[in-house]
């Protein structure tokens, strides 16, 4: 069995549960995602030789800013943070037992300076494009495999 390999953000509590840092991994991600030369092709060197160019829906980047902490940036962070630790996980003994789900609880201590309130929370953040468009339209796993050069 491989040794699993968390990001410094993460720890585990034990197998199947997971902590996050929010105050750690949405800016880590949040750099990564944005300061990309290539943004929004990217070439990836496959196994074999040449270069390929990853190609990625012309319609995900129409408009797409990388200025502001949006709510789509917050939730494709929040996204990719979970396709870490799944990747981190798998195959490894901090994976949940058969039949058990992986409990990923995020940490935030931003709450307790601001009141209670999450400096990460989506709705006091502009909306971009939206979380929606980030999850369930499946973009954040196009940013996932664009910043960790994977061809999925």
């Amino acid at each position: 069995m491989k040794q699993a390999s968390l990001p410094d953000w993460a720890k585990a509590n034990c197998p199947g549960k997971i902590e996050i840092d929010a105050e750690k991994f949405y800016p880590e991600i949040i750099i990564e995602l944005w300061d990309d030369e290539n943004w929004p092709d990217k070439k990836n060197i496959a196994a074999k030789g040449k270069p390929e160019n990853l190609q990625y829906a012309d319609k995900m980047y129409n408009d797409l800013q990388r200025t502001e902490i949006d709510q789509y940036w917050v939730e494709t962070a929040f996204q990719v943070a979970k396709l870490d630790v799944q990747s981190a996980v798998s195959g490894t003994e901090l994976m949940p037992d058969k039949g058990g789900a992986l409990l990923i609880i995020v940490k935030d201590g931003s709450k307790s300076a601001n009141k209670g309130v999450s400096k990460w929370q989506q709705k006091s953040l502009p909306k971009g494009r939206g979380c929606d468009a980030a999850s369930k339209g499946k973009e954040a796993r196009s940013h996932y495999e664009r910043i960790r050069n994977l061809l999925l």
